[in-house]
């Protein structure tokens, strides 16, 4: 799958800094995920998206900003307002919506407090999305088992370029679901994995073991198991 490249970027050492730098824990995975994006290949040319991190501190306005590489595009999932259903939109604002209070030192004029928001500078031809359901609460790890309104067809996504990088530019994507997932039980380590499914005949099947059933045709799927979707961008 892999297609041979002129120039390699250098390996360990620039890496092993980075890591360091920032907290090693939970980084990575994001950092293997980040370089492997950029290797040129069958599976990064369809599943490979950009993320922009920017922090702006707030005393003298001074930017600083982070671009990575994703295959899987994690999700937080916002408290449920009375009365109201949770969508797959309110997911994504959550994930950009910005951060005002950052503990974060300028480096320009060394106050304290920034500005943090994350965006999608470029969506892959295939979206992987994973919704975050399980979590940490009151010391033990939990599983959310929100509601969610989820489109089958006609998700719209927008590029938000990076100003001043190269090729960027606005693009609007539309995705149409191809599978998802659905997870039930309530510990992250185990549990029952259902597969949902396109066929080449246009309908949805569901896949629970051996038993294999035609999901309803619906324009959206309101779920509370629903655990990592997978999404055709169309050309």
């Amino acid at each position: 799958l892999r297609k041979a490249k002129k120039q390699r970027p250098p390996p360990a050492p620039e890496l092993e800094d980075w890591v360091t730098e920032i907290d090693p824990e939970p980084v990575v995975s994001k950092v293997i995920e980040s370089e492997m994006t950029d290797v040129d290949s069958v599976v990064s040319k369809f599943l490979a998206g950009r993320l922009c991190s920017e922090v702006q501190c707030k005393a003298c306005a001074y930017k600083t900003q982070n671009r990575e590489g994703f295959f899987t595009l994690s999700l937080p999932i916002p408290q449920r307002r009375p009365g109201q259903d949770v969508t797959l939109q309110d997911c994504f604002r959550l994930m950009e919506r910005e951060e005002t209070s950052v503990p974060w030192v300028c480096d320009k004029c060394k106050q304290s407090g920034a500005a943090k928001r994350i965006w999608v500078s470029s969506h892959p031809k295939v979206l992987i999305v994973h919704l975050e359901r399980f979590g940490y609460h009151g010391g033990r790890k939990t599983k959310r088992d929100d509601t969610i309104m989820i489109p089958m067809r006609g998700l719209t996504r927008d590029d938000v370029p990076v100003p001043g990088e190269e090729g960027a530019g606005a693009r609007s994507s539309v995705y149409d679901m191809v599978a998802w997932t659905e997870h039930l039980g309530s510990d992250a380590e185990g549990g029952h994995y259902i597969a949902n499914c396109k066929h080449l005949d246009g309908h949805f099947y569901r896949f629970d073991d051996t038993r294999v059933t035609r999901a309803p045709d619906t324009s959206y799927v309101k779920s509370n198991t629903a655990y990592v979707l997978f999404y055709e961008r169309r050309d």
